[in-house]
């Protein structure tokens, strides 16, 4: 009974053992994981924004690109719209039934596109120059072109230029010409130069019948001998062309120097096709080169 009772007491007096969890050491490791654990965490979703980064700028950079290159396409078209072109203008030509018309009243450039009524300055309709196109608009189905010559801008219809009786405004306004001969008649010395280039030699010359018999008079000639020019009363008067191509010859000649069409006073294809008075130049003639092609052209002022 002693030994149950002192074995009792014994075991009473010894101390309780701490589980393994509650102690000090556990505590700190476990806490030690756990602030290793949330590091860990931090870094992977910082890591993923990292990575998810450059997939957002990259998405961005491709907008940004087609963005860019919508508003390149949109200039592009804009351009195409308003690019600069060369036609050609002879009402004479493309509506000849008119051609008396149009040879007195020109073709009128609008300065306002949207009001007619603020003014319109006068180009020729007949001579064949050549203006450029500065921008095209459509309105109701009716093309209007802004064109400027020389130094006078405005709107006229494309009907108008091309003339009513053009199915293809680049078979008519482009037409082969060797050059508007109203360009170089009847012009002074310097006038000429600055259409054609420096004479490349001049003369004097005393043709009979003219003012030049008594005070010689100068010959110029142009463009290595294509255009031989005798300037009477110190004007362009007689002028002879040498085509550089080869040209057939016919009745529409006439239009290779900017003249309208009309039924000539002599053809003998054979040797020439000659028009007398025609658009105030005494006489227009077309020398044939033995393969009815044209050898030279001679027109006199006067």
């Amino acid at each position: 009974m002693n030994d149950q009772n002192q074995s009792h007491k014994q075991t009473k007096n010894v101390p309780t053992k701490e589980p393994w969890y509650k102690k000090w050491w556990v505590i700190t490791i476990g806490a030690l994981l756990l602030l290793s654990i949330i590091g860990s965490s931090g870094e992977d979703d910082e890591s993923k924004d990292d990575q998810n980064q450059p997939t957002q700028e990259k998405s961005k950079s491709i907008s940004q690109e087609k963005i860019k290159k919508q508003e390149i396409k949109n200039d592009n078209d804009r351009k195409e719209e308003n690019i600069s072109e060369k036609l050609i203008i002879n009402l004479c030509i493309t509506d000849s039934e008119n051609a008396d018309v149009w040879k007195q009243m020109g073709v009128n450039l609008w300065k306002d596109f949207d009001d007619p009524s603020k003014g319109s300055e006068n180009i020729p309709a007949c001579e064949s120059i050549e203006v450029e196109v500065l921008e095209k608009r459509n309105v109701d189905d009716i093309e209007k072109y802004k064109v400027k010559y020389g130094q006078i801008e405005g709107w006229t219809t494309k009907r108008l230029l091309i003339g009513d009786e053009a199915k293809n405004k680049k078979e008519v306004l482009s037409k082969n010409i060797i050059i508007n001969i109203h360009e170089i008649l009847n012009k002074s010395f310097n006038e000429i130069e600055k259409v054609l280039g420096k004479a490349d030699e001049i003369k004097k010359v005393s043709p009979s019948g003219t003012s030049c018999t008594n005070n010689p008079c100068d010959k110029g000639l142009f463009q290595s001998g294509k255009y031989e020019i005798v300037f009477i009363d110190n004007k362009s008067s007689w002028i002879t062309i040498i085509p550089n191509d080869s040209y057939s010859l016919n009745e529409e000649s006439i239009e290779l120097i900017g003249l309208p069409k009309t039924k000539p006073s002599l053809n003998n294809k054979s040797s020439l096709i000659k028009w007398e008075n025609i658009d105030d130049i005494k006489e227009v003639s077309f020398f044939d080169n033995g393969s009815e092609e044209i050898d030279y052209i001679y027109l006199k002022l006067e």
